[in-house]
């Protein structure tokens, strides 16, 4: 159970600008102990005009919020996600733990029951922001590039000169350099044909956690992923290879977007429109999401290599045998 106090005044400031991010002073509290001049904020892409608002709180440097029993170290920055869009209030918590367990980089996520005030105010998701306390426990590295695709239909993959790239990529990590190495990677993926984008991809990609990654968004039937909803990783200073580490996962297991936040299971879908949805290789230019017929051009330069391909079918068959047999999920608690 998390604590959250805020004069009137304040919050209804945060409601009011809720589609930037300034932030506005608030007191939390936990497990007897009280966090003062913590700042919060609405957060979320299109999700910030929901009725119940998705929220970030960043406490005060030198005192971060601490459970041991569910965090791996302290951590200063929380996410609490109102499951608006998934009245089961369980896919998010779900799919993380499929990618924990199929060895893949996840985010940490539980249930929690949010008071403001002294009163119950909603029950709430945490999930893991994907910041450095995530980069220390995926084992990642902190001194790797990291880009996170905006929300709109330019954030897949698809070319663009390096002045543009900003608008579409928010860089997360190495900010004292420029998107050169986005450019010259979007570059060879749209742009290289037949052999040479073949070798394009053999030197520049991590091979087996991209595939790893791509069968475990199959299993949750994540279909809103193809534009955005995805860090582009790359580890700068030591195989210099890129990767994409899944990034909110409200939308699986059978939820969609369109036409608004319906439960039409995709998966039982085998054709939507000009779509394939429940096809293994979704999101490449032969099988588009159903979402706006978009596709990934990082997926597709992935599936368009043969050797590849049969390596993602391997290891989709593999988590196919662990994952979605009778009892994996019945028993996750």
């Amino acid at each position: 159970v998390y604590h959250w106090f805020m004069r009137p005044e304040d919050y209804q400031a945060a409601l009011d600008h809720r589609y930037d991010d300034t932030t506005e002073p608030a007191v939390f509290a936990y497990n007897g102990v009280v966090y003062d001049s913590v700042q919060c904020r609405i957060r979320g892409g299109a999700s910030r005009g929901w009725a119940k608002a998705n929220w970030r709180f960043e406490f005060p440097q030198g005192h971060p919020l601490e459970d041991p029993d569910r965090f791996s170290r302290p951590v200063d920055v929380i996410w609490l996600m109102s499951n608006w869009s998934d009245k089961s209030y369980v896919r998010q918590i779900l799919s993380y733990e499929t990618f924990r367990d199929a060895g893949a980089a996840y985010s940490e996520a539980f249930s929690v029951r949010l008071h403001k005030d002294g009163a119950f105010y909603g029950l709430y998701t945490y999930v893991e922001s994907q910041g450095d306390d995530y980069v220390w426990r995926n084992g990642l590295e902190d001194t790797a590039a990291r880009y996170k695709t905006y929300q709109n239909n330019s954030s897949d993959c698809r070319y663009f000169s390096a002045s543009q790239l900003p608008s579409y990529y928010e860089k997360k990590q190495r900010l004292f350099e420029g998107y050169q190495d986005l450019d010259d990677f979007l570059w060879g993926i749209n742009f290289l044909t037949d052999q040479a984008r073949r070798d394009f991809v053999f030197d520049h990609v991590d091979i087996p956690t991209t595939i790893n990654s791509r069968a475990a968004q199959c299993i949750i039937h994540n279909t809103d992923r193809s534009w955005h909803n995805s860090i582009l990783y790359r580890d700068s200073e030591g195989t210099q290879r890129w990767t994409k580490h899944a990034y909110d996962m409200d939308l699986t297991l059978g939820r969609n977007c369109c036409p608004v936040l319906n439960d039409d299971v995709y998966g039982d879908r085998d054709i939507l429109g000009s779509a394939t949805p429940s096809h293994p290789l979704l999101n490449d230019s032969d099988h588009p999401d159903p979402v706006g017929n978009g596709w990934n051009r990082f997926t597709d330069a992935m599936h368009d290599v043969p050797e590849l391909r049969a390596m993602y079918f391997r290891r989709l068959r593999t988590l196919m045998d662990d994952l979605l047999a009778f009892g994996y999920y019945e028993n996750l608690s």
